[in-house]
């Protein structure tokens, strides 16, 4: 009987962080491929996490760089080397691949020892482990979580190396084995741009049967006759749609609270509170990030998932995010923007998701129709499990990523003759 097929999926974040990864790593293993994830350990709280994942998984993870774990000599240079890459970057203009993650070297070399059949590239990082791998005969796939070119605000693009990044983009949509992304509209704005077949469109979507571990408990809501709305990502800030929502929320009838979940400063928590008028504020309440197996349980709490993305940069106007997916699983409906990613989304599940208009009236009015209508409510909630358990539920979607990499690799073992 032929040994199973290895897989090693690269990736520059923790694997918390990186939800996409793990739960392609799940797949893979489920349908019976040997897989490897080589990947950084950098802050231990996140360490803490990752192990957290890690304990259920049957796949390991070489951690490198792992710097929870290395000698203050080792931990200050990886940090410099950063740091200076970046420098290097934003004042001088040099297109260095340090500046995408913590020792890539490391990693490139981590990754190579594994010697794997096929390699699934994750991130920026993976970006420049394709480079360097398929140099090197290796057959490698791309995931592109986002268009990396065109990702962030121009603020922080001048801490990245655009051109580099534009030429990995190019070389990875011609050279990779298999390539896949989050939305139809990724792919198609990607195979333009580079001339390029469009990526396989893989949504982000989770797991039907990550439902059995919803606890049932209530620990957000405070008052179970308010309508809930629940917003999410793993950091809050400017620009991420949030002073729409403290605006909308202040015009909102009837019973409601808004929960806000990702980690941020006090200071702006503190800002958000003060936009309202103070006989709204008991009625908005902060969490923090939630470790990954609690988190469709605190979901499942609440009765709308908002998803109020802006269309610039192009990257997040493109792409469809987890919290879409999140929300439908946990069955909530869902309020969103009309990002082309959006209405795609929109068009698969259109009794679940409700697209409004960027701005706080048009957020408000979206909301205000469900909280008055309890059942269009009720039918919204239902659509949303219906959608997760079928056409957006992972076990469904990640059957063409692994289709696509069982063939794949038959191709490469034909082509060598094995």
């Amino acid at each position: 009987m032929p040994a199973p097929r290895h897989v090693c999926l690269i990736t520059g974040a923790h694997i918390w962080r990186n939800p996409r990864l793990v739960k392609e790593a799940d797949a893979l293993a489920a349908a019976g491929f040997r897989v490897t994830v080589v990947g950084p350990s950098l802050i231990p709280a996140d360490q803490a996490r990752d192990e957290g994942l890690l304990a259920a998984r049957p796949w390991p993870r070489v951690t490198v760089p792992d710097l929870p774990a290395a000698s203050p000599l080792v931990r200050q240079w990886s940090r410099l080397e950063r740091r200076l890459s970046i420098a290097a970057v934003s004042r001088l203009g040099l297109q260095l691949d340090g500046s995408l993650g913590y020792s890539v070297e490391a990693t490139l070399r981590a990754a190579e020892a594994v010697k794997a059949d096929l390699y699934s590239c994750h991130l920026e990082v993976g970006l420049v482990a394709l480079d360097r791998l398929t140099r090197r005969g290796a057959l490698c796939s791309v995931d592109f979580e986002d268009w990396y070119s065109r990702d962030l605000l121009p603020s922080a693009q001048r801490e990245r190396p655009i051109r580099r990044l534009r030429a990995l983009e190019d070389l990875a949509l011609h050279r990779a084995a298999v390539t896949s992304t989050t939305s139809d509209a990724l792919a198609g704005a990607l195979a333009a741009e580079h001339g390029a077949r469009p990526p396989l469109t893989i949504y982000n979507a989770f797991r039907w049967s990550d439902r059995q571990g919803i606890d049932g408990k209530r620990l957000d809501r405070r008052d179970p006759d308010a309508v809930s709305l629940h917003w999410v990502s793993q950091t809050t800030g400017p620009g991420r749609g949030l002073e729409p929502l403290i605006d909308a929320l202040d015009r909102l009838r009837g019973k409601v609270e808004l929960h806000i979940r990702g980690d941020g400063s006090a200071e702006y928590q503190e800002s958000l509170r003060l936009r309202l008028a103070p006989e709204r504020r008991d009625s908005l309440f902060f969490h923090p990030t939630t470790a990954p197996a609690d988190l469709l349980s605190r979901i499942a709490e609440h009765d709308i998932g908002l998803a109020l993305d802006r269309p610039t940069p192009a990257s997040r106007d493109l792409t469809i995010t987890n919290k879409v997916f999140h929300s439908l699983l946990g069955g909530a409906a869902v309020v969103a923007t009309p990002t082309a990613g959006n209405r795609e989304i929109a068009r698969v599940a259109p009794q679940a998701i409700v697209l409004a208009e960027e701005g706080d009236e048009a957020i408000a009015a979206a909301i205000q129709g469900l909280i008055d209508n309890p059942a269009r409510l009720a039918a919204a909630k239902a659509a949303a499990l219906e959608a997760a358990a079928g056409p957006l539920s992972w076990e469904r979607v990640s059957q063409t990523l692994i289709e696509a990499y069982q063939a794949a690799i038959t191709r490469a073992e034909a082509a060598r003759g094995r």
